[in-house]
């Protein structure tokens, strides 16, 4: 073997070696390739003396993304990167979290979160959004839109938390059990029960990335605890919230959401006047990971009934059809008997043949998440029913089951 050929045999094996010895490196470069392929761009700065990362890309209507607890601005990538093309989209990693300030001297009640969120928006020039998140961002972004309803122009809620008269779901019962709590993650065991917990079909993904994922969690390990505690336990409910959000309201959830109990949902659309609440069947706790179609869809849909877009669709958007002629069955309005003036939810399998309003799109995702997290539903075809017709006894649209292939 000549030395050219030992050389580069050594060089490969070095970076197999390190594939397992540094994954969070590889991590990191995985991220900064999903961030370029999605047209989003790294920004810092300091507000009062926090810390904030955040990903900045797209031109439109400012939509600002917040994400969960122990989450990082990276998982929305598969949604922010279609997005982009109709809105100016921000995602900031919450100060404690993610390339942010470490939580140490931090506040993580919901309202303190609440204050930083409104001095950061300060800071970076922007006095109105649509303001969108999951789980713990969607509760901080309810509560920063009932205290500030003149800087936001909708609110896009997905699988939140905070909803305390709804059913326990798995992941909050163990944790009140107190016997075992799902959120302190000490092994790659506990780590991997707890992405069962977050998706309906638990992603496959290589080691390397698991390890990385877990060791992303576990080096919060010491503060999560007074973490959990302030969010969970010092927060104003979202139900206390809900009569003070009057802005257009999109409420999206999975049908099965092991972390916050679907319910909650319900909950919401039921005190939210005017509110449009979608659920995904065959989803989880994450939906913009596990079914970011979907959540692109329905979105858009929802920001197009309420002239939210500042342009046309493009070729990243969905496509919408009315047909001349309305055949097949009806979906069935949940709340209550739809004015039959109003324009109903049709459905069907083929996009021309039915429905008053269609929303038809395959939506290649070019991006893989950077923690290698499942992108099976990218290449699927998704026909989401997305219209709202006044109800006779309710001001609230009927919730939606999106129907998938």
């Amino acid at each position: 073997m000549s030395s050219s050929s030992l050389y580069v045999a050594i060089g490969l094996l070095a970076m197999v070696a390190s594939w397992y010895v540094i994954p969070r490196r590889w991590m990191r470069l995985l991220s900064i390739l999903a961030r370029t392929i999605t047209g989003l761009r790294t920004r810092k700065v300091e507000v009062d003396g926090v810390k904030w990362h955040y990903l900045e890309g797209g031109k439109g209507p400012t939509l600002v993304i917040l994400h969960g607890l122990a989450a990082e601005a990276d998982h929305w990538l598969g949604v922010a990167g279609p997005l982009r093309r109709q809105f100016h989209v921000l995602v900031p990693d919450l100060p404690g979290f993610g390339d942010s300030q470490p939580p140490e001297g931090l506040g993580f009640q919901v309202d303190e979160q609440s204050r930083r969120l409104d001095a950061w928006l300060d800071r970076i020039g922007v006095d109105e959004c649509i303001l969108a998140g999951n789980s713990m961002g969607a509760w901080v972004a309810a509560h920063f839109a009932a205290h500030h309803p003149d800087r936001v122009e909708a609110l896009w809620l997905m699988d939140a938390f905070g909803v305390t008269s709804a059913k326990h779901s798995d992941l909050m019962a163990q944790y009140l059990g107190g016997d075992d709590n799902p959120f302190l993650v000490d092994s790659m065991r506990d780590y991997g029960r707890l992405v069962t917990l977050l998706f309906n079909k638990a992603p496959q993904v290589p080691y390397p990335l698991a390890r990385a994922g877990y060791l992303n969690t576990a080096r919060l390990q010491g503060e999560l605890p007074r973490i959990i505690d302030e969010f969970l336990g010092q927060s104003t409910p979202l139900e206390a919230l809900a009569p003070r959000l009057t802005m257009p309201v999109l409420i999206e959830w999975g049908e099965e959401d092991r972390a916050t109990h679907p319910e909650g949902a319900r909950v919401l659309h039921k005190l939210i006047p005017g509110s449009t609440c979608v659920l995904h069947p065959d989803v989880g706790h994450l939906t913009m990971i596990e079914a970011p179609t979907l959540a692109v869809q329905s979105f858009q849909t929802f920001a197009q009934a309420n002239n939210l877009t500042a342009r046309e669709a493009t070729e990243a958007t969905a496509r919408v059809w009315y047909p001349q002629k309305t055949r097949g069955p009806k979906a069935p309005c949940l709340a209550s008997p739809c004015d039959n003036r109003q324009r109903q939810f049709l459905m069907n399998r083929r996009p021309y043949s039915r429905g008053r309003l269609m929303v038809w799109r395959r939506l290649p995702q070019k991006l893989s998440s950077s923690a290698g997290l499942s992108n099976r539903m990218a290449r699927s075809s998704v026909r989401l029913l997305t219209n709202s017709c006044t109800l006779q006894s309710s001001p609230a649209v009927p919730i939606l089951r999106s129907p998938m292939s």
